[in-house]
């Protein structure tokens, strides 16, 4: 949904201009923002990437990503043999490394946070 730029409000306006304005031009904007808002999803909300990976058991996996910068977390938001944890090497601007703990392959979709 795209909103419109608010439009600028002179100065010298008579009453009825200034009774128009909030109330055509500014409530029609508050509903516009108030529908933007309630649409919003996570992906809206946080710069983040998103992946799905399998991990063999023992293995650190390198993930890249494209945020630019080292991830502030990660999220694993649907996972099969979930012991999928931090791994041992440090996360970069380009890659995180996770790494899976259990005792047979885990397949996880993972979000990583800016």
């Amino acid at each position: 949904m795209k909103i419109q730029r608010p439009k600028k409000f002179r100065i010298g306006r008579t009453a009825e201009e200034i009774i128009q304005y909030l109330e055509v031009y500014l409530a029609n904007t508050l509903s516009d923002i108030t529908t933007a808002l309630q649409r919003l999803t996570f992906q809206d909300n946080f710069r983040s990437f998103e992946t799905e990976v399998t991990l063999l058991a023992g293995q650190e996996l390198a993930i890249q990503h494209n945020l630019g910068v080292i991830p502030s977390g990660k999220l694993i938001l649907k996972s099969t043999g979930y012991q999928i944890v931090d791994g041992d090497t440090a996360w970069t601007s380009e890659y995180i490394y996770l790494k899976n703990l259990g005792a047979a392959s885990a397949t996880a979709k993972i979000v990583i946070l800016r």
